[in-house]
């Protein structure tokens, strides 16, 4: 295979799930009370453009550095990565450790 071949990036095949994943990062982004641009400055070396994107649904792809920074910010605010990126589970994640 070709270097060209396996350095493209995969496109999102369901736009429905893009969808889905726009509407899930806007309720998180509206609970936290934050703006896209302030998430932006939250994430270092992701414009403001990108996470308007993300939110909108208009991603095609999304790097995995991003995810991962997605994932993060989910934790720190204590949304279930599982609910963002699928959609399944509840919403908010239980930090609390068992005595």
């Amino acid at each position: 295979m070709s270097a060209s071949r396996t350095s493209r990036r995969r496109r999102v095949r369901r736009p429905e799930l893009v969808a889905e994943f726009a509407t899930r990062l806007r309720m998180c982004l509206a609970a936290t009370r934050t703006s896209q641009g302030a998430m932006a400055k939250q994430f270092d070396g992701i414009s403001i453009q990108a996470i308007c994107r993300l939110t909108q649904g208009q991603a095609k792809s999304i790097p995995l550095d991003t995810l991962a920074r997605l994932a993060a910010w989910a934790y720190r605010h204590n949304f279930s990565t599982l609910w963002l990126f699928c959609g399944e589970g509840d919403m908010h994640t239980d930090k609390e450790t068992p005595e």
